[in-house]
Formats: structure tokens, C-alpha cells, sequence
């Protein structure tokens, strides 16, 4: 086991180590639940089975995994070898891993603990009769729980009640284990100022209910600045809940559904709302003696303001809003001069966000410098573009990176911000078949990996793939592409486009308009459905026949 920092990265930030039989359904439950509740990752070996003669490799390995160790101290937890053994590890990685070890003296004293006092005396006793010929092994937990007694911990005795002594453990862990969280990632390219800014929009230091706006195009990092937000204050409320995406959840499952949503995050119930006025109701009356932190991602309906966070008499004293929306005058309404322009990076920032994608390093690669720079002007600051068209050239020769740029330099500068900003639900007519010409920019050199980055293909109602364009068949999954393009309604494909070993197996039902100039197959796919065509056009083609079985066609006019 090496040495490591206090600011490792661990799969865990808790390990709780218990006694099943004295706390597993009382105290250990509610803990578990308490930090669930604050996003605290707690393990908790709900199947612990002790037949066996040592402690599982994969509970060592749990504790090794988690930043820190809870330990139950009950009247019978040194009864138990593997607590005796999971408490020696946990000792060990305290000074090994700088582990922060926090014992819970449930229904014993700390000095019962460090001199192993009854009811620990009788354990210790027959540990040491079981294991006369390993007394090094009953020695090496006697001196854990010598260290452990020694530790600042929570006695129960010093509480009212269970209830409140875990309440001020999970207040009190919770601001610690955030401090193994960077709260500005790195990928968060030229964003420090601009979150230091929105920042000071919040005032913190004020216990008044405040609420504050992003305001910004698609792609240029409202969300983002958001989540770094809402990670680095969040253990400074009672609650907290960070909803993404409101625009879409309420398109697709309704206010409703979302108020259930938020009042299990704020308020820890699992309800079933028959109204969104029931929903207001609860949310207005319960949040008000509670201080906690909303962030709403991506809001763009009045609606969603006025049933989700109504107003500042919602929440009790000291509770901050977020609220991130394309709509400036939407944010304005609700939050005055609250709002917050993002604005777009530098041309050094820039740089080095492309950088990330394109070489996964801070700076491009020298003899890729100039070829970098040319394409981050066309990107014109904005992160969405930027890591999209970095993707893009991930990895890729040069002589892949001429003709790309060649079409960026055709595409009219104030264009690109457009088609990349927004999303493509979002977009005009005009503003989509623009999005479209950089989403198919290069299709011929991508391979089956490269050609995910293209997440808009579902969203797909039009393909041009002129004359000049050739696939390479060894590197595309043409079938699987056409798969995930379920709203193509037209498809027009040059003549050698695709070679003459090319067979498409599989095109989508939704294709109202084909021509298709040298369609290499003798028929067209059989799972191809033509309830929609209204016209099929193939010039030069190989066909012998339409589908190798009979198929009814609705709409079929030429």
C-alpha cells in the first residue's frame, strides 16, 4: 500500500464500520440514509457474512477506496473479528493514506475504547484464549483501538438523540469531503474569472434569499460555471438540488413530475402529485424554514419559474437560486439585474481548449500550431464549437486537416457561431441546414469511434452527400449510421459516394425522398419500410428488384 495525498482521488468518501446486530437498523440506517441525502458516497457492507476465517480482499480494498473511515463503536463490536480486523486496516491507512478516521462512540466511552474497558475486557480476553498462537494478531488490535480512543470523535451520551448527533456528524463531514473535489476543473478552460464573477452575484456572505441568472448562447458554458457553483457551496445548506436540462424535462414528462423530482432532492419525500398547485403548495410551505440551493439548468418557459421557484418568500433565510436560460428577458423578470453575460473565451483560452480535444494536451503539437490557429478563428471563442471541431481532429493526419479547414473558410465567419451555439432543436430553417454542413464536414474520414461525436444524427430530417465525397468502406458502419437516423425524411447521394463493395442493409422508415445515383445494392434493404415514400430516384444503380419479399407502399408516387 503506497503513500498518498489528502487530495487522492477515491471511489468512496466514506467507509462506516459497524456491528450488524447492535446498529445496523437503527443508528448505522439513519447515518446512511443522512449522508445519501447530501450526496456523501458512503460504503456499507449490507451482506456481511463471517463464516470465513479472514476479512475479504474487497472490503480492505473499500476501505483503502474512501477518503474516510466512520467507526460505530458498540457494546458488541469487538466481539467480531472482522470489525477488529477492518478497525487495524482503517489505523493503517490513517497513517499510511492520511485517511481521516472519525469514531462514533454509540453506547460506549471513548475511554472504554482506548483501554479496553468491559464491555470490550471479556472480547479481548477470548480473542487471546482463540488465537493463543497468533497473539501478534490480538496485539495488533488492541493497539487500533488504543489509536482510536485517542480520536476526537462524537459521543451519543453528549446529544439529545440519535437524530441529532448524526445530523451535526454529516454537518460536519460534508464541507470536508468537497475538499477532495477541485471546484474548477481543468477541461473548464478560461471559465475561473467568469465563475469568480457570478460568484460575487450570489453574496454569499448574506443570509438573504437571493436569486441570480446566466444568460448566454448554447454552448458557451452557463451550465458549466453553474455546476462549479453549485459543487463549491453546496455544503453550505441544508439541502441542495441541481436540476439540468428543465426546458427538455418539462416538454417530456411535465411540471409535475419535476416537483416530485425537487421535493425529494430539498425536502428527502418520495410524493405522488396529482396537480402542479398541489406541488406549489408543499414547495412554499415546507421550503421556507429551510436554507438549501437551487440551480435550475437551462429554463425557457414562465412557467417553470412560477411553479418551481416562485419567490424569494419560498425559501428560508439564506437560500440562493440559480437559474442558467437563453432568454435573457425570461432571467430579467424574475431576478432584475441578477444576470450574468457569459462571454466567450480569448483567443489563448481558445487555444488551449482545442488543444484538449485535438491532443489532449494544454498546447497543440508544434507542427500543428498554425493548422490549430486557423481553425480556433473560426470557432470564434465559443467552448461548444471548440471541443466539437477539436474532437473532430482528434488524431487525425494532416493531410485530413486541409480540406476541413478549406470548408470551415467557406462557411461565412458570423455563420459558425450559429451552427454550433445552439442546439439543434433550437435553430431556423436556415440555421440547421448550416449545422448540418460542419456536422458532415469530413464523414468520409471518420471512423466507427469518431463518428459518435455526430450526437445530432437522431435529430437528422436532411443528407446531401454530393459527387466529391468518397466513404472508405473499412472505416464506416454506413447500416449502423443510418440506424441512428430516425427523422430522415430525404436522402440524396451522389454518384461514387460509396464503392462498388458497399452494401447498405439497413435505411430508415421515415425517408419520404430518395435519389440515389449508383445505389450499388440489387434491392433495397428488407427491414425498410416505404409507408412514407413518396419519391424513389435511382439513376446508374444496380437494382434487379425493389425488396427481396412484397411490401405495401402508401404514399408511392414516382
Amino acid at each position: 500500500m503506497s503513500h498518498a495525498s489528502s487530495s487522492k482521488v477515491c471511489k468512496y468518501h466514506i467507509f462506516l464500520s459497524f456491528r450488524g446486530e447492535d446498529t445496523r437498523r437503527t443508528f448505522v440506517s439513519h447515518l446512511y440514509k443522512a449522508l445519501e441525502q447530501r450526496g456523501i458516497h458512503a460504503f456499507k457492507d449490507d451482506e456481511r457474512l463471517e463464516a470465513g476465517k479472514s476479512i475479504s480482499a474487497e472490503l480492505l480494498k473499500a476501505i483503502e477506496e474512501s477518503r474516510f473511515a466512520v467507526v460505530i463503536f458498540s457494546k458488541s463490536y469487538a466481539t467480531s473479528r472482522w470489525c477488529l480486523e477492518e478497525l487495524a486496516h482503517i489505523i493503517k491507512c490513517k497513517k499510511e493514506l492520511e485517511q481521516i478516521v472519525i469514531p462514533v462512540f454509540y453506547d460506549v466511552s471513548p475511554s472504554d475504547v482506548r483501554h479496553q474497558n468491559p464491555p470490550f475486557a471479556d472480547s479481548f480476553s477470548q480473542h487471546e484464549v482463540n488465537y493463543e498462537d497468533d497473539k501478534e494478531k490480538v496485539q495488533r488490535w488492541r493497539d487500533a483501538f488504543v489509536e482510536a480512543g485517542k480520536i476526537s470523535g462524537y459521543h451519543l451520551l453528549n446529544f439529545k438523540d440519535e437524530a441529532e448527533c448524526i445530523k451535526k456528524l454529516v454537518d460536519d463531514i460534508f464541507p470536508k469531503s468537497l475538499q477532495i473535489i477541485s471546484p474548477l476543473p481543468e477541461s473548464l478552460v478560461g471559465m475561473k474569472s467568469q465563475v469568480e464573477k457570478v460568484s460575487s452575484l450570489l453574496d454569499m456572505e448574506s443570509n438573504d434569499v437571493r436569486s441570480i441568472g446566466i444568460w448566454g448562447m448554447g454552448g458557451i458554458g452557463k451550465t458549466e460555471i453553474a455546476n462549479v457553483l453549485h459543487q463549491t457551496y453546496r455544503h453550505q445548506f441544508a439541502a441542495d438540488c441541481f436540476l439540468g436540462d428543465v426546458g427538455k424535462l418539462h416538454q417530456k414528462n411535465g411540471l409535475t413530475w419535476i416537483q416530485q423530482i425537487v421535493i425529494f432532492k430539498l425536502l428527502g419525500e418520495k410524493l405522488t402529485l396529482t396537480s402542479e398547485h398541489e406541488g406549489v403548495i408543499i414547495l412554499k410551505n415546507r421550503l421556507r424554514w429551510k436554507k438549501v440551493l437551487f440551480t435550475l439548468d437551462d429554463v425557457n418557459h414562465r412557467e417553470q419559474l412560477e411553479f418551481l421557484v416562485g419567490g424569494p418568500e419560498w425559501f428560508g433565510m439564506g437560500s440562493k437560486i440559480i437559474l442558467t436560460s437563453r432568454d435573457k428577458h425570461l432571467l430579467i423578470s424574475h431576478v432584475g439585474d441578477n444576470v450574468y453575460e457569459v462571454q466567450l473565451l480569448s483567443e489563448d483560452e481558445a487555444l488551449e481548449l482545442f488543444s484538449k480535444h485535438a491532443f489532449k494536451e494544454k498546447s497543440p503539437k508544434e507542427d500543428f500550431m498554425e493548422l490549430s490557429k486557423q481553425v480556433v478563428k473560426h470557432a470564434g471563442g465559443l467552448p461548444l464549437a471548440l471541443k466539437v471541431l477539436g474532437s473532430l481532429f482528434y488524431r487525425r493526419d494532416k493531410k485530413h486537416w486541409k480540406p476541413i479547414i478549406d470548408r470551415l473558410k467557406r462557411i461565412p465567419h458570423k455563420d459558425i457561431l450559429g451552427k454550433l451555439s445552439l442546439s439543434f432543436d433550437g435553430l431556423d430553417k436556415d440555421e440547421k441546414e448550416l449545422f448540418l454542413d460542419i456536422a458532415f464536414l469530413d464523414i468520409a474520414c471518420f471512423s466507427r469511434d469518431d463518428f459518435d461525436i455526430c450526437v445530432i444524427t437522431e435529430k437528422v430530417e436532411s443528407l446531401c452527400i454530393p459527387n466529391d465525397y468518397y466513404f472508405k468502406d473499412d472505416l464506416v458502419d454506413y447500416s449502423n449510421i443510418f440506424k441512428r437516423m430516425q427523422s430522415l425524411k430525404t436522402l440524396i447521394v451522389g454518384d461514387g459516394a460509396f464503392s462498388t463493395n458497399c452494401t447498405i442493409t439497413y435505411l430508415p422508415s421515415s425517408l419520404q425522398f430518395i435519389d440515389w445515383t449508383g445505389y450499388r445494392s440489387i434491392s433495397l434493404p428488407e427491414s425498410f419500410e416505404p409507408s412514407q415514400l413518396a419519391m424513389l430516384w435511382l439513376r446508374k444503380s444496380r437494382l434487379v428488384e425493389l425488396w427481396p419479399i412484397s411490401k405495401v407502399t402508401l404514399s408511392y408516387k414516382y
